[in-house]
């Protein structure tokens, strides 16, 4: 559960009462209940909060935010018109100037409250922008990180868009054939055969995990790319990739304990410095992220120029 916020955070929400204090009035189909709950379950305090995207984010007032920090063993829940219940699953975006916080549960919702505030829609349309890109952005890094087998090498003899030999060719040759047929489940049955003759080769499990990658199954993946670095602890392109899969996963702490093991094998790569200030920023660390900002502004311009866009 992320709880990590900035001191003036605390502080200036004392004194967030600058727009007005209902810019949703009205809108009772998109009315959702928020709840901070203890340890037992009983509720320390409830509220409202107004769906303003239909993949799930949610947006209601900062003292929500602040009483969920307040104790470590507090959640936060929501209950929809038709009474099912969820979890907090990602803190998006929190602003004491507005008085509001923005959250996504794991739920496909349907009506969506417009404010009509103009300065808090505004602010409502960047976050979501900026939270789709973000999203984007990381699906990306991970699909070019997980392609890229820098030097991970494959057998010579397995040529792309073959269809695999049963006879003559190995397990491990059908599962990389399977793969450049994308017929990514029978390529991971071949490389689990593959393993069990050859149960300590890395490679084979960094083909493993980006087959998991590809039909969505993570945690496999990580699991996978785990093995390799048991294997090949110095294999800088697994660090990023396994960091990248973290982040999608919604694993910040493992994403950031991950991306600064791979900066300590090449501390000059603007990807990882990048990738790492993602996971911070997910996270709730803005401090750690406009440090790792700093040190992309001397690496590569155009990436700190899309982490300025993300983070700012």
């Amino acid at each position: 559960m992320l709880r990590v916020f900035v001191i003036s955070f605390l502080i200036l929400s004392f004194v967030a009462e600058a727009v007005a204090r209902d810019p949703f009035r009205g809108q009772k189909g998109s009315i959702v209940e928020v709840s901070v709950v203890d340890s037992s379950g009983k509720a320390v305090l409830n509220g409202k909060g107004y769906v303003i995207d239909k993949d799930g984010l949610i947006v209601t007032v900062c003292r929500m935010i602040l009483k969920w920090y307040e104790d470590i063993r507090n959640d936060l829940i929501v209950r929809t018109e038709d009474g099912k219940v969820f979890p907090l699953y990602r803190l998006i975006s929190y602003n004491p100037a507005l008085d509001l916080a923005i959250f996504k549960i794991n739920a496909e919702l349907t009506e969506i409250a417009i404010p009509s505030n103009e300065r808090v829609s505004s602010y409502i349309r960047k976050t979501i922008n900026r939270y789709r890109d973000m999203v984007k952005n990381v699906k990306n890094s991970t699909e070019t990180l997980a392609e890229d087998v820098n030097g991970i090498k494959r057998p010579e003899a397995a040529p792309n868009l073959k269809e695999p030999d049963s006879l003559s060719d190995s397990p491990y040759v059908r599962g990389i054939r399977y793969a450049s047929l994308k017929r990514y489940r029978e390529a991971i049955e071949e490389y689990h055969k593959a393993l069990r003759e050859d149960p300590d080769n890395p490679d084979i499990y960094s083909d493993l995990g980006l087959a998991y990658y590809k039909i969505d199954r993570y945690r496999d993946s990580i699991d996978a790319y785990r093995k390799v670095l048991l294997l090949r602890p110095s294999s800088k392109p697994i660090y990023e990739r396994l960091g990248t899969l973290y982040l999608i996963s919604g694993e910040y702490d493992e994403a950031i304990g991950i991306f600064k093991k791979a900066l300590q094998l090449d501390y000059s790569d603007p990807k990882t410095h990048f990738n790492l200030a993602i996971a911070s920023f997910m996270k709730g660390d803005m401090d750690s992220a406009w440090q790792e900002y700093i040190i992309l502004t001397g690496l590569d311009e155009d990436l700190s120029r899309r982490l300025w866009d993300i983070i700012n």
